[in-house]
C-alpha cells in the first residue's frame, strides 16, 4: 500500500509541476517574443498539439531522470528536432528556447519529486 501511495504522490507532484512550469514557460516565451500573442496564450490549451508534445516531453524526461537514465534525454531532444524541423527553420530561437526551458523545468521537477518522495516516504 505504501508503494502505491508513493507513486500517486509522485504523479500528483508531476501534474502540479507541469501545470506551473507550462504557464511559466508560456509567460517567458510571450515576454521574449510579444509577436507570439496570437499563437500562444498563458493558459494551457488542451486542443493545442504543442501542449501535448510538451507534456509528452516533460513526462519522458521526468521518467528518465527518476530512473537515472540521463543520456536518454538526448533522444527526446533529437526526436523533437526531426519531427518539428520545418517549424524550427522558421523560428529557431523560439523552439530552442522552449525546448531548453522545458528540459530544465523537467529536470528540476524530477529532482524535487525525488527529494520530496524520499523525505515523505523515507526512501
Amino acid at each position: 500500500m505504501n508503494e502505491v501511495c508513493r507513486y500517486v504522490f509522485m504523479i500528483l507532484l508531476a501534474g502540479v509541476s507541469f501545470t506551473a512550469f507550462s504557464v511559466l514557460l508560456r509567460t517567458i516565451l510571450l515576454y521574449v517574443n510579444p509577436d507570439l500573442k496570437g499563437k500562444i496564450t498563458r493558459s494551457i490549451q488542451l486542443r493545442d498539439v504543442g501542449t501535448w508534445i510538451g507534456l509528452s516531453e516533460f513526462i519522458l524526461i521526468l521518467m528518465f531522470v527518476i530512473l537515472g537514465e540521463y543520456t536518454a534525454i538526448a533522444i527526446v531532444f533529437g526526436a523533437k528536432e526531426i519531427v518539428r524541423s520545418d517549424d524550427i527553420k522558421k523560428n529557431a530561437s523560439y523552439y530552442l528556447l522552449g525546448t531548453l526551458l522545458n528540459i530544465v523545468f523537467s529536470i528540476l521537477s524530477s529532482l524535487v519529486i525525488i527529494r520530496l518522495t524520499q523525505k515523505v516516504f523515507g526512501y
